[in-house]
């Protein structure tokens, strides 16, 4: 059986959730920000005076200080996450897909090692020559 809320499928309802979501994103991103700044304090006013002779800080002073990393090294927002996927394909993927390697039978990949040893790396190396050598020709 197949059972759903109305207000999954109600407009209204759809929005109200996503708004929902974005508050409780909101207000956790404000407490970790807040928790930074305090241990940033923390070990600013433990390390820096000792260290540097700079002079202890303020938790506001400490809440600003992660702020301006933010912005100067985090891209606020701009960063997506490893399951991340762009809405349009890639120029080089799109190309790929049709590409004669990518339509083969890779079940047979279990005696590259073995060809390469056997041939491949041989006839590598000769193509490189005779491509040097043709270069030299043109010269």
């Amino acid at each position: 059986m197949y059972s759903h809320s109305r207000d999954h499928f109600h407009p209204l309802g759809k929005g109200l959730r996503i708004f929902g979501w974005a508050i409780i994103g909101l207000v956790t991103a404000i407490i970790f920000g807040l928790l930074f700044g305090y241990f940033v304090e923390l070990l600013w006013n433990w390390l820096m005076p000792s260290l540097f002779k700079f002079p202890t800080i303020t938790y506001l002073q400490a809440f600003a200080l992660v702020i301006l990393a933010r912005l100067i090294f985090g891209s606020l927002g701009h960063n997506h996450g490893e399951g991340y996927h762009h809405p349009r394909p890639h120029h080089f993927y799109s190309h790929c897909q049709h590409h004669e390697w990518n339509k083969r039978n890779w079940n047979n990949w279990e005696g590259y090692d073995a060809w390469w040893r056997e041939e491949g790396k041989t006839a590598f190396e000769n193509y490189i020559i005779a491509k040097a050598e043709h270069k030299d020709k043109e010269l």
